[in-house]
């Protein structure tokens, strides 16, 4: 069964805390590969309750955030190029008709993941015959696109997977059938990337085999971590060597990421 939250209804608090009530698909990645700002070990530490330093919002994120009412209509009237915005804009020739639903999607098959797309693609003007389907706004870099073999960051790619996976029913025919990335790039041009509901199968077993026992090693350190901090307030130290062991044991399988070795670096250090 498929059903959708409101996060209008929740505090930014609350947002934060039902965050760690399961694996969000903009994470995904970071479990399946790491990258060089993040890390399965980091984001296990932090669903298991531990405190980790928050994230300082960087000027590629503010921009990305105050730029997404401009990309949403800029994404509306994209017909292959950045001239073909400004062409059909002047033309009134709407591509796509896009709404921002602010909701949060949960699928029963998959109780452990959950999905938050930015836009939702209607089923009119030249989407009429593709259905519905989702789209992610990204702002970037040319430097940072180019870093990948492909040039499409993998991290986006299982994102819009996750999306596409808890959006539709496997028993049913598709209600979304495709997801768009469409990148700012460099604050200076777009470009945009399809992906078929139907071709995702493969990533679909990559995401769950490496999600699921990411989740259930989560829910066994959590009471672990909830002891440990009690041992150390109670200077119980051998106690506190016996969980942290326990919890040790728990943690996901090393990456060779960037973001993996800084956070194994600050933990030690720390």
């Amino acid at each position: 069964m498929i059903f959708w939250k409101n996060n209008s209804d929740y505090s930014y608090e609350q947002w934060i805390v039902n965050r760690l009530e399961t694996i969000g698909a903009s994470e995904v990645g970071v479990i399946v590969y790491g990258n060089a700002y993040a890390s399965n070990l980091e984001l296990f530490y932090s669903k298991i309750g531990a405190p980790t330093k928050p994230r300082v919002e960087n000027i590629r994120m503010f921009l990305g955030k105050k730029t997404e009412p401009l990309n949403q209509m800029m994404y509306e009237y994209y017909e292959g190029s950045d001239q073909s915005i400004v062409d059909n804009h002047n033309a009134g020739k709407k591509i796509r008709e896009t709404i921002s639903r602010n909701e949060t999607c949960f699928n029963t098959d998959y109780p452990h993941l959950s999905a938050t797309p930015d836009l939702e693609v209607q089923p009119v003007l030249r989407n009429a015959s593709r259905g519905k389907g989702f789209c992610e706004q990204k702002n970037t870099t040319s430097y940072y696109l180019n870093s990948f073999e492909t040039g499409l960051p993998t991290d986006n790619v299982l994102q819009l997977c996750t999306q596409l996976m808890l959006g539709n029913d496997p028993n049913k025919a598709p209600e979304y059938n495709y997801g768009d990335l469409f990148y700012f790039v460099d604050n200076m041009r777009f470009e945009l990337h399809e992906v078929e509901y139907s071709d995702i199968k493969n990533m679909e077993e990559l995401i769950l085999a490496h999600t699921i026992p990411f989740w259930e090693s989560v829910k066994a350190a959590r009471p672990l971590y909830n002891q440990l901090f009690e041992a150390q307030r109670n200077y119980n130290q051998r106690l506190v060597n016996e969980l942290t062991a326990a919890i040790t044991a728990l943690e996901p399988p090393p990456q060779t990421s960037t973001g993996y070795l800084n956070f194994l670096s600050e933990k030690y250090k720390d």
